[in-house]
């Protein structure tokens, strides 16, 4: 695209800003305190709902990712009271994070 078409979207929200900052003032003496007040509510919605959308998109975006990558603790590859990594998951063992451990006899 070629920066021309940039420079008249620029300059075109300029004059959409300046044009209602101009009219800034008649707006807010045709609304009111309480007309104020609402607009003033309602912008604050609709910038907490994209807050907590972008909030919402960077959780889901990270958790599962840094879910799949966890690995047990070290601990847990140790024998520890009877219990040893065993691949294959015998009678009694329980899974944690893709391994088996099941007790020794």
């Amino acid at each position: 695209m070629e920066y021309s078409l940039y420079i008249k979207i620029f300059v075109g929200i300029l004059a959409i800003v300046r044009i209602t900052l101009l009219l800034a003032e008649p707006i807010g003496k045709r609304l009111g305190v309480t007309g104020l007040n609402i607009a003033t509510r309602i912008r604050g919605l609709l910038l907490s709902a994209i807050g907590i959308q972008m909030i919402a998109e960077g959780v889901a975006a990270v958790v599962p990712r840094s879910i799949l990558k966890m690995q047990p603790p070290r601990s847990y590859f140790l024998e520890i009271e009877g219990m040893t990594r065993d691949r294959h998951c015998q009678r009694g063992c329980v899974p944690y994070w893709g391994y088996s451990f099941s007790k020794t006899v």
